[in-house]
């Protein structure tokens, strides 16, 4: 899977999370992954068999979800 990819898909749900309060900084603090962290793996897993192209429809995706929460 691209970095870069990967990265897009961190930021705009870190983005996102934090819109609604579910950032990491009001994350679990007992060592168990935070809401968003769990996302955003669930997300990765299901978008590894994806051509370039279908990931970069995803990724566009979730950066027109963010515009609309704007």
């Amino acid at each position: 899977m691209e970095p870069d990819f990967l990265e897009g898909i961190d930021d705009q749900f870190q983005r996102l999370m934090k819109l609604y309060g579910n950032g990491r900084k009001n994350g679990r603090s007992n060592g168990q992954p935070s809401v968003d962290d769990r996302l955003t793996l669930e997300i990765v897993e299901a978008v590894q068999g994806f051509s370039i192209g279908q990931k970069e429809q995803v990724l566009a995706y979730i950066q027109s979800l963010k515009q609309k929460a704007d």
